[in-house]
């Protein structure tokens, strides 16, 4: 214990100091009320620590993609002042967050470009951050098609994720492509926890990926049940190959499930049952974001000077941006401020 305070004492008061700046209940609740997208902007540059990405622009002009790309730029500054205040293991370790960035930003350039829409220049002005990317973005944003895509990744980490399935036709969908995504950035992560990290400080990661992976093998059953009635053999495939509160047999038995209702039935008897509250009026989406919160919030509590202050933190940020732009989002489409806090529940995340 006297170690893990030695070690973390420094990082625990800087990322104490930081999290001062996270937006309150007040602020939350005034972001719903805004009318226009604008007014939101205007909110977060004169009253929140967000203030600095918005200086020298028109907060007025702004539209909700480059509000959602000014909250991104914040993240990435909060990244690099974590990443320069650590040493050794525990830095390789916090790679995960670059990867982690490229594989969400790949998804969003790839459902842009089957959608047909137009992709934003991901020119990265972040020197620090652009350091310890392993792709151009900018580059694959420029790509026509998914074809197009897979092939300028030719040299990266990511070829051999994703040439496979140029040549499985009934792969080329998005749910595919990114659950194969999201499969190699699970495998890398443990590999990093496996390879950086030892003590308390394994655990912690393990218990919060552990957590994240059984909650996430949870949504894609769900989805590919409800959503998408993708055949048995084919959800089989998606689930990753880590278990940590949930059995094999148990996830065995949702997938083989004959209805939504006996898939959420053997879920709810599940760690995890809370993920699947209120879906007539929530999406589930929404319930991981809680649950995942919840999680991080218990752990920083039990373990306050351990990689917990550190990982917690940068989930906090993570959740925060993503909560900001959903408020956006139901402020774009014209949804009423009260529907907005049913839908996010700000109670629950702060």
């Amino acid at each position: 214990m006297l170690s893990q305070l030695i070690k973390y004492s420094g990082i625990a008061v800087k990322t104490r100091a930081m999290s001062a700046n996270h937006l309150t209940k007040t602020d939350y609740d005034q972001l719903c009320s805004m009318t226009s997208v604008a007014d939101a902007a205007v909110y977060l540059k004169s009253n929140t620590a967000y203030s600095d990405v918005f200086t020298d622009l028109n907060e007025r002009s702004l539209h909700r993609e480059d509000i959602e790309m000014l909250l991104n730029r914040h993240f990435r500054t909060i990244v690099e002042k974590i990443y320069k205040f650590i040493t050794g293991k525990n830095r390789e370790f916090l790679k995960y967050i670059f990867l982690r960035y490229e594989i969400e930003t790949m998804k969003v350039i790839l459902r842009r470009i089957k959608a047909g829409e137009p992709v934003r220049n991901y020119e990265e002005t972040n020197d620090f951050f652009n350091n310890h990317l392993s792709i151009d973005l900018n580059k694959l944003a420029q790509a026509k098609s998914i074809t197009d895509f897979i092939e300028d990744l030719r040299g990266t980490q990511y070829q051999a994720v994703l040439s496979p399935i140029l040549s499985i036709k009934e792969r080329q969908d998005m749910f595919s492509i990114e659950m194969t995504l999201d499969m190699y950035y699970f495998k890398r992560v443990y590999e990093s926890i496996d390879k950086d990290l030892t003590g308390t400080d394994k655990q912690l990661a393990y218990h919060s990926l552990g957590s994240e992976t059984d909650i996430l093998n949870l949504m894609w059953i769900y989805r590919s049940k409800r959503y998408y009635n993708v055949p048995k053999e084919i959800i089989y495939t998606y689930l990753t190959p880590y278990s940590y509160k949930i059995k094999k047999k148990v996830l065995t038995a949702m997938v083989e499930a004959e209805s939504i209702e006996e898939m959420v039935t053997i879920a709810r008897k599940t760690p995890y049952a809370h993920l699947f509250d209120d879906l007539d009026n929530r999406f589930i989406e929404q319930n991981y974001i809680e649950f995942i919160y919840n999680l991080n919030k218990k752990m920083l509590k039990e373990e306050p000077y351990s990689i917990a202050s550190m990982l917690v933190y940068i989930h906090f940020t993570e959740i925060e941006i993503k909560t900001i732009t959903n408020i956006i989002e139901g402020i774009r489409y014209g949804l009423s401020s009260d529907k907005i806090k049913s839908l996010i529940r700000i109670g629950e995340i702060i």
